[in-house]
């Protein structure tokens, strides 16, 4: 990456990492003290809820800096989006899914299911937000050179 557009996708990238971290992170963070607190057998508020939310702030950083590398707000908020909710969709809500049927007799019928929903939505939110933070500051980058 050299040149005007070479510094300003690095910025972006630098810009959108931090906000996809972050955004994520704290995403994470707020969804697993609310999920500890339904008890049962999966969810006990155990401190394995913040290396999950730092697993959470790299995949964000991933997704943020890609996002963000594009220099064009509305494409990195559409491709931050998309890449935060297949990482949340694979990663997390197929398990949780699974943990919830498995754990439930009855199955899949449970208010947990939308619970879990919301969460997926938020994450992908808070990759489309990165997304579009890290391109609009790239953006600009490339205006000032």
């Amino acid at each position: 990456m050299s040149g005007k557009n070479g510094n300003a996708a690095l910025t972006g990238l630098v810009a959108g990492a931090i906000a996809g971290a972050v955004a994520r992170f704290a995403v994470a963070l707020g969804f697993i003290h609310y999920v500890s607190h339904w008890g049962g057998k999966w969810w006990n508020g155990s401190t394995a809820m913040w290396p999950a939310a730092l697993v959470s702030a790299l995949i964000g950083a991933g997704v943020g800096g890609v996002a963000g590398a594009t220099c064009r707000p509305v494409a990195g908020a559409v491709l931050g989006a998309l890449l935060s909710a297949a990482t949340c969709f694979f990663a997390f809500l197929v398990p949780a899914q699974l943990m919830i049927g498995l754990s439930h007799p009855g199955g899949f019928d449970h208010v947990e299911t939308a619970e879990v929903l919301y969460g997926f939505v938020a994450m992908a939110l808070a990759g489309g937000v990165a997304g579009f933070i890290g391109a609009t500051i790239g953006r600009r980058a490339k205006r000032r050179d």
